[in-house]
């Protein structure tokens, strides 16, 4: 649905840009586009790149995404006001003993669902993945009611709805040891032998499904495969800290920020027009993201392409690098002005994600606060590490770089920086340490990365703790 914004796939509508594009038979396309694939301006009949062009583009992108949000918000309004937001700071809540009637009932499961889908697709600062361990946790919910020894009995229904947080997570990332690790340290108080057996059950077949049906269409669970097989070196053990420090800081401040806009709301005339927040939040997303490649795109493509390093044929700005004609491979090398042009767009983009999710996280839709984070995290990994990667050339022959660097080769990979990163932030805003860093390495398929990840993460830990005492879900529990 997301694809609409931008175009329609005339033999099958419902597919996206990615999916009805594999049956083209071209290997390149060109402005990003295959012959099957009709973007709003070739519909309309218009010339590419001209002003008629940009302007149909334009309002067309902040027309879907308003009807979107429009959709997602009625629906929580009108069926199930329990829908909106996250859900994992009342799954807590549930799980330590208390009881929320109709929380996990079978509207809430519907309106979550599909409001979901529509909130993603409106482009707006949020993800799917907090929304769907509330949703898998509505599902475990119901079915207990199949099995009075469980639907009966409150505590053993908790042990389900553990086992299905699990699965929630092992679903939204494809990370199942990650989500049994999940419930365990930020879901679950009560946590025993048994209850982590099924939990790693659940999140095992629920991997298994994901893994059949395949919905990425990549043969494989892992969400942003990062491409480089450039090894970490020591000296970068020092930046990967400062990653950590920055992410911590940038989580806790974000959190003071949200929560306390938040409170406002509730004492405020703010928070008595739900549906007019949700469509000025969606119109200010829209208008500003539209401009900027990097905040038009969707935040998990743009998560996929800071994590990937870049080769001989890329054509990014974020690959502009002045090139050996010669050469057929892709070392480091001096920066050309489309990088310096996307270091600019992306230190945008960071501003400008910050700002808007602090407003966007508590709208009533489904909102989830993994990706936004993980986006976050991942430009400023990026730019650090193409700062980096750039000093590392322009110093190549002296110390730390000389032993690594002096023949371009298992230097600086600015996508590790960018991993790092959406870890550090992503840490500063949940707190999650243990099970963060198999979920990353579960997300990237580099085990090998672990001890930068645990470095970011302890520091990105500390510096957080110390501007603020809690994360994220914990505080958000306590705002009326």
């Amino acid at each position: 649905m997301k694809d609409l914004k931008e175009g329609i796939c005339p033999e099958a509508f419902w597919l996206n840009k990615e999916q009805c594009c594999w049956s083209s038979n071209e290997t390149f396309y060109e402005g990003d586009e295959c012959d099957q694939w009709v973007s709003w301006y070739r519909f309309f009949k218009l010339d590419y790149f001209s002003t008629s062009e940009y302007f149909l583009s334009y309002t067309l992108y902040v027309l879907w995404s308003l009807l979107f949000a429009l959709l997602a918000c009625s629906m929580v309004k009108t069926f199930a006001p329990y829908a909106s937001g996250s859900g994992v700071p009342e799954i807590k809540t549930i799980l330590s003993g208390f009881i929320m009637k109709g929380y996990l009932g079978k509207w809430t499961l519907i309106t979550k669902s599909v409001g979901t889908m529509l909130a993603v697709s409106a482009g707006l600062s949020l993800g799917k993945e907090g929304p769907l361990v509330h949703i898998v946790c509505c599902l475990g919910n119901i079915f207990s009611y199949f099995f009075p020894k469980y639907g009966k009995n409150e505590a053993k229904k908790r042990e389900v709805l553990s086992a299905a947080a699990a699965a929630g997570v092992s679903t939204a990332f494809g990370a199942p040891i990650g989500g049994v690790l999940f419930s365990l340290e930020e879901v679950s108080y009560y946590f025993p032998m048994k209850t982590l057996w099924r939990s790693f059950f659940c999140a095992l077949v629920a991997a298994f499904i994901l893994r059949s049906i395949d919905p990425f269409g990549t043969d494989h669970m892992v969400k942003f495969y990062m491409n480089t097989t450039r090894a970490w070196i020591l000296v970068e053990l020092l930046p990967f800290m400062l990653l950590g420090i920055m992410g911590g800081t940038i989580g806790a401040v974000f959190i003071r920020c949200n929560i306390a806009w938040s409170r406002y709301k509730q004492s405020s005339r703010v928070g008595k027009f739900p549906i007019l927040e949700v469509m000025v939040v969606t119109l200010m997303t829209a208008v500003i993201n539209f401009p900027n490649e990097f905040t038009r795109m969707n935040a998990s493509d743009l998560i996929r392409t800071l994590f990937s390093q870049c080769g001989i044929n890329d054509v990014s700005i974020l690959c502009d690098y002045k090139r050996n004609i010669s050469s057929n491979e892709m070392h480091i090398l001096e920066a050309g002005p489309g990088i310096n042009e996307s270091l600019y767009l992306l230190l945008l983009a960071l501003v400008w994600k910050f700002i808007i999710t602090i407003f966007t996280f508590g709208i009533k839709v489904p909102t989830g606060l993994f990706i936004p984070s993980l986006a976050m995290g991942a430009i400023m990994g990026r730019i650090v590490g193409v700062g980096m990667q750039q000093l590392a050339w322009k110093y190549r022959s002296s110390w730390p770089f000389r032993s690594s660097c002096v023949t371009n080769e298992n230097c600086m990979a600015p996508g590790l920086y960018a991993m790092i990163g959406a870890a550090a932030c992503l840490a500063g805003v949940t707190r999650m340490t243990v099970s963060l860093v198999v979920i990353m390495f579960e997300l990237t398929g580099r085990v090998d990365y672990i001890v930068p990840l645990m470095a970011s993460v302890v520091a990105s830990k500390w510096v957080a703790d110390a501007i603020e005492r809690e994360g994220m879900y914990p505080l958000s529990a306590h705002v009326p």
